[in-house]
């Protein structure tokens, strides 16, 4: 009898998941792979750190053999999953853009933001990155063996005089490690993340 691999889909949530991102929940967990076994798990807490170390725990207590980080505001093709996989690598994820207008999309190289393209795109490669964001991000359960606890912390760079989210400490430590991290270009194209704008009454505009 062939052994499942186990994927542990992991979801930090502060508030409400957005109801995009459920439907394409529905649409991931539908799309069956031969012999891996899905589960969800979701954490709820306004502290993310603690909440992603404790979604690795529990993705571990199962015996996943991957997680699939997936965060509660975005949107994904349902073969996500098996797309993934298929490369083969220890952190394979997407560049996603940020909800903030003018921003960088999360990938980098050193300090150097990396774009996805359309040539990117139909290339159908991977690109090699110093760092990705954990909005839409597979990673090797075995990686967290190889790193020291806790796998997510709040920092500041004093170089760059700049705060480090939960998710940069990650990537520092992976690259200290020197294990290897992926974008995959024709994903990032398909995912979306869900921003908020506020609507308010505007003037009339004046006839001319």
């Amino acid at each position: 009898m062939v052994r499942q691999m186990k994927v542990a889909i992991c979801t930090p949530c502060h508030g409400d998941p957005k109801l995009g991102f459920l439907l394409s929940m529905v649409g991931l967990t539908n799309h069956r792979i031969e012999n891996v076994d899905v589960r969800l798990f979701v954490v709820s807490s306004a502290i993310l750190p603690q909440a992603r170390n404790v979604l690795v725990a529990q993705a571990r207590e199962w015996g996943a053999d991957w997680i699939l980080w997936i965060d509660a505001d975005m949107t994904f093709p349902p073969d996500t999953l098996s797309r993934l996989l298929a490369r083969n690598v220890p952190v394979v994820g997407a560049n996603c853009v940020r909800r903030q207008t003018g921003q960088p999309s999360t990938a980098y190289i050193g300090q150097t933001p990396v774009a996805t393209t359309e040539e990117k795109v139909r290339s159908g490669s991977v690109e090699q990155v110093s760092a990705l964001g954990l909005g839409l991000c597979l990673t090797n359960t075995s990686i967290f063996e190889r790193l020291p606890e806790p796998w997510f912390l709040f920092g500041y760079d004093r170089d760059r005089k700049i705060a480090i989210g939960e998710d940069s400490f990650l990537f520092g430590n992976l690259l200290a490690a020197k294990i290897p991290v992926y974008v995959d270009h024709a994903v990032s194209w398909e995912i979306g993340h869900i921003a908020e704008t506020v609507l308010k009454h505007q003037a009339p505009t004046p006839a001319k």
